[in-house]
């Protein structure tokens, strides 16, 4: 198991918690300006990459070989798949305002999907948002969507990542309770 994190000059405190928790690989993602690949002592298999928003993604794909951006609601989906092409774009879920009717405004749909399969883009289920949310109804909300997107992306054969992506250690979660909560938005 891999979980995916954002430290900020915090990075053994990530592994410490990392090695309790029992994954056998993390990532560490740094903003484009702060890359750096630092070797570290442990029996952990570390990886380097850079979040970015769609801005930045240019410059950050000769930097790093793993980019992940965070879709942003002023970004456009199709172009950041198009045009710009990271490894995994994460926050999709998060780019529009309300529900319709009968299905959840979740960012994807089968076009992008298909986009996404095609340009092998993962889409990216970002552990850390579904925590910070403050009500219990708004995680309702955005675990619908992550739901629909996980099955839509399921269905075009888009690689799913799920990962903390968080800044704090103590948001990191064992990767068999996110294997739980994904098993509960599958059924």
């Amino acid at each position: 198991m891999i979980d995916y994190v954002i430290p900020h000059k915090n990075e053994q405190e990530f592994i410490d918690v990392a090695e309790k928790l029992g994954y056998d690989e993390l990532c560490f993602l740094y903003p484009a300006k702060d890359y750096n690949e630092s070797k570290f002592e442990t029996k952990l298999k570390i990886r380097f990459g850079i979040i970015c928003s769609a801005r930045e993604c240019s410059d950050a794909k000769h930097k790093s070989r793993f980019v992940v951006v965070r879709a942003t609601p002023q970004g456009n989906i199709r172009m950041i798949i198009e045009k710009l092409r990271p490894n995994c774009i994460i926050g999709a879920e998060d780019v529009l305002g309300g529900d319709f009717l009968h299905h959840r405004s979740s960012g994807l749909n089968h076009i992008l999907t298909c986009l996404m399969a095609k340009f092998r883009i993962s889409y990216g289920v970002c552990f850390s948002d579904v925590l910070n949310k403050a009500r219990k109804t708004d995680q309702a909300v955005l675990l619908g969507r992550i739901k629909q997107n996980i099955t839509l992306c399921r269905k075009s054969k888009v690689n799913v990542v799920v990962g903390s992506f968080c800044k704090n250690v103590f948001e990191m979660r064992c990767p068999t309770d996110t294997k739980i909560v994904l098993s509960n938005i599958d059924n």
